[in-house]
């Protein structure tokens, strides 16, 4: 098998599985030849669990739902990890369940609804009892998390969130918000994600005292297909760029 950088044996069979794995996709596109005419449209297309643009209009993400946000630079690439099925989410969860986790919570929990099913198989894997504390209510950019109404309060017990990604941690700082709030009271000590897409996410948390742990990092990742042939030279040249940018 051709070797990641620093990647485990559990991290390459992973990162295999995600860019060859086909499923249905939903993702969202920038319609429009100009800032006056853009609009965000949802699209749907067969892709991998990583994918890449396949035109101009592709990929539009969280960032562009923001005011005065819609003409920043679209994705070349795109991480679908919602409705992961059985093999994926068992891949992944031999990831999780191999990396540090500082701060020996007692528990952990996924933020609805793409890492509810991620937190779900990083108990099986791990043993960490998995509680359901937070729901979504609302659909689109207008949802938004609130206390589950049959959570159990915590009283200061150590928690572990879990997510599906991080960019920046404005997401993550919220949730932390409600599950350390009066209704749940509980002290969360880290978060651990499928991918860091390497943002500021992480110096983020880090600054609030929150510890990351990521299955794996985008560009590490990348530099991995690379090696190995399973993206193209554009592909690859088109993501380190917008990376850095």
């Amino acid at each position: 098998m051709a070797q990641g950088p620093d990647f485990t044996p559990n991290q390459q069979h992973f990162a295999d599985h995600l860019i060859s794995t086909k499923t249905l996709g939903k993702f969202t596109r920038r319609e429009g030849d100009t800032p006056e005419t853009y609009r965000l449209v949802e699209g749907y297309r067969e892709m991998g669990m990583i994918d890449f643009a396949q035109d101009q209009y592709e990929f539009a993400l969280n960032l562009h739902r923001q005011p005065g946000k819609i003409s920043e630079e679209l994705s070349p690439f795109f991480i679908n990890l919602r409705n992961l099925g059985e093999k994926s989410l068992d891949l992944l969860g031999d990831v999780l369940a191999e990396l540090p986790i500082q701060g020996d919570p007692y528990f952990c929990t996924g933020i609805p609804n793409a890492a509810t099913p991620i937190a779900r198989i990083f108990s099986e894997k791990t043993g960490i009892p998995c509680l359901d504390l937070l729901i979504k209510e609302g659909e689109g950019p207008a949802a938004q998390l609130v206390p589950h109404p049959y959570a159990t309060r915590g009283f200061g017990s150590k928690l572990l969130v879990i997510d599906d990604l991080i960019t920046g941690a404005n997401a993550k700082l919220a949730a932390t918000k409600i599950l350390e709030g009066p209704h749940l009271k509980y002290k969360v000590t880290g978060f651990a994600v499928a991918f860091d897409r390497q943002g500021k996410g992480a110096d983020e948390l880090a600054t609030r005292g929150y510890h990351l742990s990521a299955a794996l990092q985008i560009r590490p990742l990348f530099d991995y297909y690379h090696a190995t042939g399973q993206i193209t030279p554009k592909q690859y040249q088109a993501s380190i760029d917008y990376l850095g940018r």
